[in-house]
């Protein structure tokens, strides 16, 4: 299974990062994605971005364009092979954020709300992306931050 939650995100608990997403939705993925990789702006409110791409160079490339396309200060949050990323944030100008990757779509949804939790979100945690690569050949999943 995956997991997220480094101390290199604890740094953002006190930022901006509620973004409204601009994301595609899994199914937009072309048929074979092997890798997702999403990307985000402390600087921008309820948007994260996800890139797809049958490497992971490339997901990570095309998640940070995509980024820096609408937002300034963008960096990269999680990458998943054959599985499934999501990210949590609050909507205020203050509160948590969380990132999570996994084999299935629950872990890292519930992963997520649980780092978006812990580093300042509280009750306030919403769920803003779950992507996921497509097929999904859970058992081969690997994942990571970048």
């Amino acid at each position: 299974m995956g997991r997220l939650g480094s101390k290199t995100l604890s740094l953002l608990a006190g930022t901006a990062l509620a973004i409204p997403m601009v994301t595609p939705t899994a199914t937009d993925a072309s048929p074979v994605t092997q890798y997702v990789a999403l990307a985000y702006s402390r600087f921008s409110v309820s948007k994260d971005f996800v890139g797809y791409s049958n490497a992971l160079a490339s997901a990570e490339s095309a998640s940070l364009k995509l980024c820096r396309k609408y937002v300034k200060g963008c960096q990269g949050a999680v990458w998943v092979y054959n599985g499934w990323v999501a990210y949590a944030s609050v909507s205020t100008a203050r509160g948590g954020d969380g990132f999570a990757y996994g084999a299935t779509k629950s872990f890292a949804e519930s992963h997520a709300l649980h780092y978006c939790v812990l580093y300042g979100g509280d009750s306030k945690c919403v769920l803003r992306t779950v992507a996921s690569t497509s097929p999904l050949a859970s058992r081969f999943m690997k994942g990571g931050t970048w």
